[in-house]
């Protein structure tokens, strides 16, 4: 997948285009994701995991058309 530049007058023009991948961002934003806290804290009810550190998402990254780097690169 190509990355989508919005301000490209080619793709600004697109309004389906724009719509898309405004939706597809909304998919990916990390507030789109279920609360962990019911499963972490039956986990700790449960005697087997106990949370040391709370962790906030930042940024969420789809793995579409991700590259990544070559081992030890």
């Amino acid at each position: 997948m190509t990355p989508l530049n919005p301000r490209d007058p080619a793709v600004a023009g697109r309004r389906e285009v724009i719509e898309a991948w405004r939706r597809d961002l909304k998919q990916e934003a990390p507030w789109a994701y279920k609360d962990v806290f019911p499963v972490v804290e039956s986990l700790r009810s449960a005697e087997v995991a106990q949370p040391v550190a709370e962790l906030r998402p930042v940024l969420t990254v789809n793995g579409r058309g991700a590259r990544t780097a070559p081992p030890g690169g």
